[in-house]
């Protein structure tokens, strides 16, 4: 499965869409991800073979497009199904990878993520971030500052977040 998330992601970077290629590798990337066999070389499922074969199939416009033979029934339910899978296998996952699959969520409306993806996105990650991008805004002192500062780097270094995406740096600005 590395191998397929390696070609899928290169391809995706490159911004590469051969057709035939891309519903090869839809879906059987899709099939995979369905069947929970997106595992690293110990075979456990990891989150991060998941996101980025959701993200390269997305940025190739793989979700767009119905009826590939292996999906399951269509681009909009398979792309349900990452999320609940992603879900099931969250518990330990990158930020940067909650925040590539709300991105890929609010791309593609309301019909693409369960209403428990933007309950655990919201509780695990951005409500906990922008309260300690409150806290920093509404430090008093050169002290209290430098004490939310520090909290919230911690908390970036600790989910592993770069950023909070597109879709959520306003939020995070008016949080500031």
């Amino acid at each position: 499965t590395q191998e397929l998330t390696n070609l899928s992601w290169s391809y995706a970077s490159l911004k590469f869409c051969n057709e035939p290629l891309l519903q090869a590798l839809a879906s059987e990337a899709i099939s995979r991800i369905i069947d929970c066999r997106v595992s690293d070389a110990a075979g456990r499922v990891t989150t991060q073979n998941m996101v980025n074969t959701a993200w390269a199939l997305d940025t190739l416009g793989g979700f767009d497009r119905r009826n590939h033979s292996g999906w399951d029934g269509s681009s909009a339910a398979s792309l349900r199904q990452v999320f609940e899978n992603f879900l099931a296998a969250s518990e330990g996952s990158l930020g940067v990878e909650w925040v590539t699959l709300a991105a890929i969520a609010a791309k593609h409306g309301a019909q693409a993520p369960p209403p428990a993806f933007w309950d655990s996105f919201r509780g695990r990650l951005l409500g906990p971030t922008m309260s300690r991008l409150g806290g920093l805004r509404a430090a008093s002192d050169d002290a209290s500052a430098a004490a939310a500062l520090q909290e919230l780097q911690d908390w970036v270094v600790r989910w592993q977040l770069p950023h909070l995406g597109a879709g959520h740096t306003n939020d995070a600005l008016r949080a500031a």
